[in-house]
């Protein structure tokens, strides 16, 4: 149960705080745009961007316990890919710790629900 809140916590201080702020900071500094303020299109670049690399670092962990075929890996970027884009907008709309939380709530149904899916 701890590594949920823990993952959650790491992953959305790396993914969103760091990574998406960074990538919004460089691309309004970028556009030269006054006041220095991002759009809904950069926010989506940013967001898009860390919800790729989000997803990426996800393959490793797979493919250390099963075979990861085509079909899984794309399963599995897709899934986190859309997990990223959530946290991201929670991220962006409402703050990290929300983002953190909404990202614990969904480690946990992944975790308790996945197993009896499965």
């Amino acid at each position: 149960m701890v590594v949920v809140y823990v993952a959650a916590v790491g992953e959305e201080a790396a993914f969103r705080l760091f990574l998406m702020s960074l990538v919004s900071a460089v691309a309004v500094r970028a556009s030269k745009r006054l006041p220095r303020l991002a759009t809904p299109g950069i926010f989506w670049f940013a967001n898009g961007l860390s919800a790729i690399a989000f997803a990426a670092v996800h393959l490793p962990s797979w493919a250390a316990v099963t075979h990861l075929d085509f079909r899984l890996a794309g399963a599995v970027l897709a899934l986190n890919m859309v997990g990223g884009l959530v946290f991201g907008y929670v991220f962006g709309t409402r703050g990290i710790v929300p983002a953190m939380w909404t990202h614990a709530g969904a480690d946990c149904v992944v975790q308790f629900l996945g197993p009896l899916v499965g």
